[in-house]
């Protein structure tokens, strides 16, 4: 991720949790302040910040590392579908191994993916991905 890409990932971030602080960001994210400047270095959205988005404000994985999209993860008017493209799947699983925590998710495969999303979506919801994703 380029720096350009992340500072508007970040800025998202900022948007969809209505925070302007790398302190308050920490705290809505449930993690140490050092952790958000850690990212920051890094040029790297933790894929557990992802989960955590979702979780808590059904916010669009893909809106969040591209701005693309809609910004939130809602159902369908005619059923409780959600649809995470090929590409945002791809992205998730980069970021969790970008996060540096290979040896505990180096078998992140597409299915853990979704348990992790669907485990924070509302009771119901089906959440479907377009293609095949390959690691």
């Amino acid at each position: 991720m380029t720096r350009e890409e992340f500072d508007a990932a970040f800025d998202r971030i900022y948007s969809i949790t209505e925070t302007t602080t790398q302190v308050a960001l920490s705290e809505v994210l449930g993690i140490r302040q050092s952790s958000v400047s850690d990212a920051r270095k890094r040029n790297s959205i933790p894929g557990a910040w992802l989960v955590t988005l979702v979780d808590r404000f059904s916010a669009n994985p893909a809106w969040i590392l591209t701005g693309e999209g809609p910004r939130y993860l809602l159902p369908s008017d005619s059923r409780d579908e959600m649809t995470l493209s090929e590409e945002t799947v791809a992205k998730i699983r980069a970021e969790a191994i970008a996060e540096g925590r290979r040896a505990a998710i180096n078998d992140l495969n597409t299915d853990d993916v979704f348990t992790l999303l669907r485990e924070r979506l509302p009771q119901g919801t089906v959440l479907r991905y377009s293609g095949e994703v390959t690691a």
